[in-house]
Order: C-alpha cells, then sequence, then structure tokens
C-alpha cells in the first residue's frame, strides 16, 4: 500500500520557503509518499469478520497521531466444506448397502492431508446421524 509518511530530511517542516532553498525530497509540504508491505499472518480457524490492526501505520503527518491500518478478514466457500464456528462440516450421502454394512470414503483436508472416514461393518448409519472425526 501507499502511504504518506513525515519527512526524513527536513523533519515534516514543510514551511515556504525560496525554492532554491526547499528539500528536495518532500518538496516543502513535510511529507512523502512511501510504500510499505504489511505481513498479514492468518491463522488456522480465524472466523469471518475478525480484524487484523497494524497500529500506527496508516498516513502520517506533522503534529499528528498516523492512523490504523485494518483487514478484515471475509471467509469465502469450499465446494466440499462448510464451516461452523471452530468445525469444518462436510455432508455426504450413503447409498443403502454402505448404511447396512459399513461405509469407508477418503476426504482430502484443507491442508491436502488425507482423513479416512469409515464405520465398522453392521454399524448401521441412520438419515441425519453425524459421524465426527478429530485430526
Amino acid at each position: 500500500c501507499c502511504l504518506v509518511c513525515v519527512c526524513g530530511v527536513c523533519g515534516g517542516q514543510g514551511q515556504t520557503m525560496m525554492e532554491a532553498m526547499r528539500c528536495k525530497v518532500c518538496e516543502g509540504c513535510g511529507t512523502v509518499k512511501e510504500r510499505k508491505v504489511l505481513d498479514v499472518v492468518i491463522e488456522k480457524g480465524m472466523l469471518n469478520g475478525t480484524k487484523i490492526c497494524f497500529g500506527g501505520e496508516a498516513d502520517q503527518r506533522p503534529g499528528e497521531l498516523p492512523g490504523d491500518v485494518i483487514f478484515l478478514l471475509q471467509t469465502q466457500e469450499h465446494h466440499t466444506y462448510m464451516r461452523k464456528k471452530h468445525d469444518l462440516i462436510c455432508e455426504t450421502t450413503l447409498n443403502i448397502g454402505e448404511a447396512l454394512c459399513g461405509f469407508r470414503f477418503e476426504l482430502t483436508h484443507l491442508d491436502g492431508r488425507k482423513i479416512v472416514v469409515q464405520n465398522r461393518p453392521g454399524q448401521i448409519t441412520k438419515p441425519g446421524d453425524i459421524v465426527c472425526v478429530c485430526v
């Protein structure tokens, strides 16, 4: 992002003066444009609407306190998983044989790990049953 910061040469004085004596860096206005990269770290499980604040990193002007740069996290939908607070939910449909005789399938987690989901043969799965997998 492009920020305005206090001129390091004239110290933000920005006084009116003759052209020859004017600060060459800020051209007498007391501020210069500066490009700065802010690294935003997004942790696993951060919720939609989480604010990530960089205090004092906004535009700076002589005699004023700089503001904050605030990033607002917006999650996007995924084709396999839904999110419910800190849990990931994946819905699947079982055929009658799998529901009555057992099932086994593999999911690919968001970080690329393969997770095997299964129940024992003979363990009946009823409509609406939920299988929790802790990884």
